[in-house]
């Protein structure tokens, strides 16, 4: 089981992936993907997180408090080393040197952006990766997060 909360001083980033589902009206970010995915997602980062981040098809690396408009874009399996560059950039002052990042998103997500973390120095993990099932996996994000570990 990953510690959340180890002796060191290294802070916790979490990044959670975007959803199909969206408020219809512009919001806070945090509040415009409407899934109980995105839900669970969200309760996950703000329990672990000292900072969090939506990853998003479109606008790339997005922070909760930033309004959006809603949209409809998926990130292709062929756009994801461009998307993941961008990302990485706009990550880039947001992490401090031993930053450990925590990601809850899907793989075109993941896939090319794990290795530009890993690659600058940081611990990654990806949670739920091998768990079958969107209602299982919110199940589960929702019990580490009541829990307090996962």
């Amino acid at each position: 089981m990953f510690d959340p909360h180890p002796d060191c001083a290294s802070r916790t980033i979490v990044l959670v992936g975007c959803v199909k589902s969206k408020q219809s009206q512009p919001t806070l970010a945090k509040d415009l993907y409407t899934s109980s995915l995105f839900q669970a997602r969200r309760r996950f980062a703000e329990r672990f997180g000292e900072r969090w981040f939506i990853l998003s098809a479109l606008h790339g690396l997005v922070d909760p408090e930033q309004h959006l408009a809603p949209y409809e874009q998926v990130l292709k399996a062929g756009e994801s080393r461009r998307w993941a560059e961008q990302v990485f950039t706009a990550l880039g002052p947001q992490l401090q040197s031993g930053d450990r990042v925590v990601l809850a998103a899907g793989g075109h997500y993941r896939k090319s952006l794990i290795p530009k973390l890993k690659q600058a120095g940081h611990e990654v993990e990806a949670v739920l990766t091998d768990v079958p099932g969107i209602q299982v996996q919110v199940r589960r994000l929702n019990e580490a997060a009541q829990r307090g570990d996962w």
